[in-house]
């Protein structure tokens, strides 16, 4: 069973590309993107458990000022992921999850909502 997944930060100024989300099976339309720079503005902020039906979505964590270390964990039934300043978790759709801060820096979070494509 396909699970979220976390696309390692590699350099530069590219976070993720399309192949990356396509190697892991799915094939994908670009949606929309939003960005919450809220929840995780504060050591130890919260996004709140959540499962999104319509959508697989890609969320960067970026931290201010930046720094190469862990700052979130993403939780869920599916288990649990610890991202690091750029890092991208892929969350398919159906798949619940919930986020904390987890460093003392405040974090945003850049998201990218894909439709999957039915073969």
């Amino acid at each position: 069973m396909k699970k979220p997944f976390v696309i390692r930060y590699k350099g530069g100024e590219e976070r993720f590309n399309l192949k990356d989300i396509e190697n892991q099976g799915y094939k994908v339309k670009f949606r929309d993107f939003a960005e919450n720079i809220l929840s995780l503005s504060t050591p130890g902020g919260k996004l709140a458990l959540n499962t999104h039906d319509d959508k697989l979505e890609a969320v960067t964590v970026e931290c201010y000022p930046p720094k190469d270390i862990e700052i979130v964990v993403y939780k869920g039934s599916w288990g649990e992921a610890k991202l690091r300043n750029h890092d991208t978790i892929v969350i398919p759709p159906n798949f619940d999850h919930e986020a904390e801060n987890i460093s003392d820096l405040p974090v945003s979070l850049l998201i990218s909502n894909f439709i999957v494509e039915q073969d």
